[in-house]
């Protein structure tokens, strides 16, 4: 028996159809000087009919699935835009640039930094860091598809170190004795005395881990707090060191990694959270401190530190191998990567302050900028697609000034 389609069903399959209506419109007569490309266009029309039916599939499933309706409408217009045909493939060859950067006030000899990056979509990303203006203060900025605009942050806020985005109307941000959370267009504030915080997480407004240190360097304690959608939790892991990045795949699929120390000696800290308990995760010997993870898969997880780029298989930690020296600007230097992020295991970006950015596509390592002069010294990446990639820090030289760039086609 056919299920009868009530009146959510109705709406939503129209509005399936709404979005794929103005693709009727986008057909053209060719440019003066150009033939009719007729392979192009019947590529066109399949592509409207497959972004349909994946539409509408999405809309009979609920809202539940708007992923789905998210991914098709990326994919089907982006092959409706590209036509399928070499041509059209050809015409986009992905570069880095530095882009425009707000002014954000000081003396001339004040020093500014980026240090976090978020997007959620094209049109959506935040940076988080700080500014010197009568002592440190927190410094957020935002990205509404057009250009960059510092955001007002309660007084008093100081340095910020992490940033996660939920939505444009939902973003958190972590620092030096607090966590500041955006609802709508205000902060909220949240303090803690003597904890200072590198990283932050969120899978959603009610799951939010952040981790850092309690005391000083030399004598700190790793610390993880967590949000619930009331209040925070603060848990002392039982480690002497720190905790430099944390990323979340699910509610019971939390990693966090930094720095255990053991005498004089700090070596590899790895923490997993399954739902339960954190537990530790071994890492290969040998393996110093780590400043950077991010997460695809239950059995697919990358790690980035000093000297070392790490990747969790379901089972162990293992070694990767890394960019090559003679990519390296000093062949001598014991890279740091600082910055990981992945949107597959074919496309991973590692950023080291003083090598720059390089990508591995699967097969190899390709160095895709070095710092100048002109191109920030890299803190942070983080990417929505292959060829959507921004990486923030600060600009060479003393003093230094915020800095942001990226990766996209012209």
């Amino acid at each position: 028996m056919a299920r009868r389609r009530g009146i959510r069903d109705r709406g939503r399959l129209a509005a399936a159809a709404a979005l794929t209506r103005p693709l009727a419109l986008q057909r053209r007569p060719p440019t003066s000087g150009r033939p009719l490309d007729r392979a192009a266009l019947n590529h066109r029309e399949d592509s409207r009919t497959m972004l349909t039916s994946l539409l509408c599939i999405a809309a009979r499933w609920g809202p539940g699935h708007a992923r789905l309706v998210w991914t098709a409408a990326v994919v089907g217009a982006a092959l409706v835009a590209v036509g399928g045909s070499a041509e059209g493939r050809s015409m986009c060859q992905p570069a880095w640039r530095v882009v425009p950067n707000p002014s954000v006030g000081g003396d001339k000899d004040d020093d500014h930094e980026l240090r976090a990056v978020d997007a959620v979509s094209p049109s959506d990303a935040w940076a988080v860091g700080f500014r010197e203006f009568r002592g440190f203060r927190a410094l957020t900025e935002h990205w509404d598809g057009q250009a960059w605009k510092v955001v007002r942050v309660p007084r008093g806020a100081r340095p910020l170190y992490g940033v996660a985005a939920i939505s444009r109307r939902d973003v958190w941000a972590v620092g030096q004795d607090l966590v500041l959370h955006r609802v709508g267009n205000r902060w909220r504030v949240a303090r803690f005395g003597g904890l200072f915080l590198n990283s932050v997480t969120a899978v959603s407004t009610h799951d939010v881990w952040a981790v850092g240190r309690r005391g000083s360097p030399d004598r700190a304690s790793a610390q993880i707090t967590y949000w619930n959608g009331r209040r925070w939790r603060e848990t002392d892991v039982g480690f002497a060191g720190e905790l430099f990045a944390v990323t979340a795949l699910a509610r019971n699929d939390v990693w966090a990694v930094g720095a255990e120390r053991v005498g004089e000696i700090d070596r590899a800290l790895i923490l997993h959270w399954d739902g339960q308990s954190w537990k530790s995760s071994p890492a290969p010997p040998g393996t110093f401190w780590l400043e950077g993870v991010t997460a695809l898969a239950r059995d697919d997880v990358w790690a980035g530190g000093r000297g070392v780029i790490l990747h969790w298989n379901g089972r162990r930690w293992q070694r990767f191998p890394q960019p090559p020296r003679p990519l390296f600007k000093s062949r001598d230097a014991i890279p740091v990567w600082e910055a990981i992020e992945a949107t597959s295991p074919r496309d991973l970006w590692v950023a080291d302050s003083s090598e720059g950015v390089f990508h591995w596509n699967g097969t190899v390592w390709r160095r895709t900028w070095l710092p100048d002069r002109t191109a920030p010294s890299v803190a942070a990446i983080t990417a929505l697609t292959p060829r959507d990639v921004w990486a923030v820090g600060s600009s060479f030289g003393s003093p230094s000034r915020p800095a942001i760039a990226h990766y996209s086609c012209p």
